[in-house]
C-alpha cells in the first residue's frame, strides 16, 4: 500500500480488544475464540516494524470527545476541519428520552459489564503476545486502553523521533 500510495496518511483507530471481541461476537455470531485469533493477527500486523502509521487514535476518545479529536485528525490528514464532520459521530452518543447528548457522550462504551464471561483465560492467552508487541511498539497500556489526555508525553515524542512509529499520537500515551 505504501508503494502504491506514498503520500497517504495511515491513522489507526484502536479500541480495547475486549470491547472489539464482544462487539464482533454480538453482531457477527462468530465464536469468541476465532475473533480473538483475528484480533491477535491484526495486532501483530500493525505492530510489525514495517507498519507505517502516522497517527493513533483511541476509539473511546473519538466517540466521547469528537470535538477535540476530529480537528486533530483533519490536521494530520492536511485537510480543513468543518463542524459538519461531527455529524456522523453523533450517533455513538445519541440522546435518548432518558439522557441528553452531554450525558450520552459521557456514557461508558464497554460491553464487558454484560459479557465478562466471554473473556476467558484461553482467549486472553491468545491475544496476550500480540498485545505485548503492540504495547512495545506504541507504548500503549493495553491492560486498560483508557482514553488519555490529548497531549503526547515526552516519552511518546522520543519514541516517535527514534523509531518508525506514528509521528503523532493524537491521544497521547495511554496509561491506566
Amino acid at each position: 500500500m505504501n508503494n502504491s500510495f506514498p503520500f497517504s496518511k495511515n491513522i489507526l483507530i484502536f479500541r480495547d480488544w475486549r470491547d472489539v471481541l464482544i462487539s464482533r461476537y454480538r453482531f457477527s455470531g462468530h465464536r469468541p475464540i476465532d475473533i480473538a485469533r483475528d484480533i491477535a493477527i491484526y495486532l501483530n500486523i500493525v505492530s510489525h516494524a514495517s507498519a507505517r502509521l502516522d497517527s493513533l487514535v483511541a476509539y473511546e476518545s473519538l466517540v466521547t470527545r469528537p470535538d477535540d479529536i476530529l480537528p486533530t485528525i483533519c490536521d494530520t490528514l492536511g485537510i480543513s476541519y468543518d463542524m459538519s464532520y461531527l455529524s456522523p459521530l453523533r450517533w455513538h452518543a445519541a440522546p435518548t428520552p432518558e439522557r441528553d447528548l452531554t450525558s450520552a457522550k459521557r456514557a461508558e462504551f464497554s460491553w464487558r459489564a454484560d459479557y465478562k464471561g466471554y473473556i476467558t483465560k484461553e482467549i486472553t492467552q491468545i491475544v496476550a503476545p500480540a498485545l505485548a508487541r503492540f504495547h512495545s511498539r506504541y507504548s500503549i497500556d493495553t491492560s486498560t486502553m483508557k482514553a488519555p489526555s490529548l497531549a503526547p508525553s515526552q516519552e511518546t515524542r522520543r519514541i516517535a523521533e527514534t523509531a518508525h512509529v506514528p509521528r503523532q499520537l493524537i491521544v497521547g500515551t495511554v496509561r491506566g
